[in-house]
């Protein structure tokens, strides 16, 4: 996987195994969420593994 195009809208993987559905909206709206908390979403890819997305956000203050 292309770590900066799996982020891009739109964007599907190419795997013919898996019919998996949806329109490849996902991940640019889950880093697009995270920014807007002043965070990020982060993806690490490991042959052994696969791939791992996180997302990092700011710890609220408590009221």
């Amino acid at each position: 996987m292309n770590n900066s195009m799996c982020l891009e809208p739109f964007y599907r993987g190419e795997n013919k195994k898996l019919k998996i559905r949806g329109l490849g909206l996902g991940l640019p709206f889950s880093k697009m969420l995270a920014k807007a908390q002043k965070g990020d979403l982060v993806v690490k890819e490991s042959n052994e593994q696969g791939t791992t997305f996180t997302i990092i956000v700011e710890k609220a203050n408590q009221i």
